[in-house]
């Protein structure tokens, strides 16, 4: 085990052997605070000689700095920073089940609740960023991270945004010209920029094109778009000049028209964020209906900190049907309130109240 003595205190510890995950800057470990030994947490490490050299300063700075604006329930939270011999250390929030991009690889495809239900849990997240004007520039499956609040139970889990590396708060003209990201997932304004010497300013709208792809990907289990000779150029040319993707959603109108309104080539007939927040794919215009949710008596649960299981009824409007649903919480008298906003996140249940 290895000590991180950052600057403020030489209290986090990690162990080689335990790599999560490495890019093309930086490498991930699982890391240990020892002031609190539950605390379970990871550690990015960037090598000192690449700053300046192979990154830019500037944006390990900017990672820091957004991930401290951010600072929501569905954003990687940051915890400290500093510098070893040879590295600069970020230490973060550990998530349980890796990646969304795991996620696809075992699912193959999600359903358009699984869809909403991760898009409702990001937005918190975008809302922010759009109100502070941050633009990610690298939305990828791989950067958004998924925790699962009790491990045994797979089928309830928090999703969030993390690898700010790239990301950027605009300046007052909200706009940017730096052509970053992945080439899949990247807008056309982008990719533009990367086969010009002319660089064309462009800004947020960019990662609703990239959010697009990743839901595209979640419902079809492919990409919207593809290279014809297995060449980044072609795939390039494709982006920019198909109008559409391929295939459509058939069984959610909804769904559909958000995406056609977020795969527009030109950033100006895209969908702004204000009016993605708004599509009625969120249902914001039609409150839904909750009916017999349960209350249980809990008992020596309480004392125990003991699985217990419950069964939530929903009933909404527009003649749906009832979704029941079981989930598992690890449940002790200091965190009911935590217990009630899970559930409530899960299930979408915005205000109502319910009682334990």
């Amino acid at each position: 085990m290895q000590n991180i003595n950052s600057y403020l205190s030489p209290i986090y510890i990690f162990d080689q052997d335990q790599l999560l995950g490495h890019g093309s800057f930086a490498s991930v470990y699982k890391c240990k605070n020892m002031n609190n030994q539950n605390q379970q947490l990871v550690v990015k490490r960037i090598k000192l000689n690449d700053i300046n050299v192979r990154l830019p300063e500037i944006f390990l700075y900017q990672e820091i700095n957004i991930m401290k604006m951010l600072n929501c329930q569905h954003s990687v939270k940051f915890y400290e920073s500093g510098k070893t011999q040879n590295y600069y250390n970020i230490v973060m929030e550990y998530c349980n089940g890796k990646s969304l991009e795991n996620l696809i690889n075992e699912k193959k495809i999600f359903s358009v609740s699984e869809i909403k239900i991760i898009l409702n849990q990001l937005n918190e997240v975008f809302k922010i960023m759009n109100n502070k004007h941050i633009i990610h520039r690298d939305l990828k499956p791989d950067n958004i991270f998924i925790n699962y609040p009790n491990p045994n139970d797979k089928s309830v889990y928090d999703v969030k945004l993390g690898d700010f590396g790239f990301s950027k708060q605009l300046n007052n003209s909200l706009q940017t010209v730096s052509p970053v990201g992945s080439p899949i997932y990247a807008s056309p304004e982008i990719l533009k920029n990367i086969l010009s010497d002319v660089k064309i300013p462009y800004n947020s709208k960019s990662d609703l094109w990239s959010l697009g792809v990743i839901i595209y990907q979640l419902y079809f289990g492919e990409f919207p778009f593809n290279s014809n000779d297995n060449s980044l150029k072609s795939l390039y040319q494709n982006i920019i000049t198909q109008k559409k993707p391929p295939k459509k959603i058939k069984d959610d109108k909804k769904l559909q028209d958000l995406l056609d309104k977020i795969f527009e080539v030109e950033p100006k007939k895209r969908i702004s964020w204000n009016d993605y927040f708004q599509h009625e794919f969120f249902d914001n215009n039609n409150k839904e209906i909750y009916t017999d949710i349960k209350e249980f008596d809990l008992g020596d649960n309480l004392k125990n900190n003991e699985y217990f299981s419950c069964f939530i009824a929903v009933n909404k409007i527009r003649n749906e049907k009832v979704l029941v649903k079981k989930y598992n919480y690890l449940f002790c008298k200091n965190n009911s309130i935590l217990f009630r906003q899970s559930i409530q996140r899960s299930l979408d249940l915005k205000n109502n109240k319910f009682s334990l």
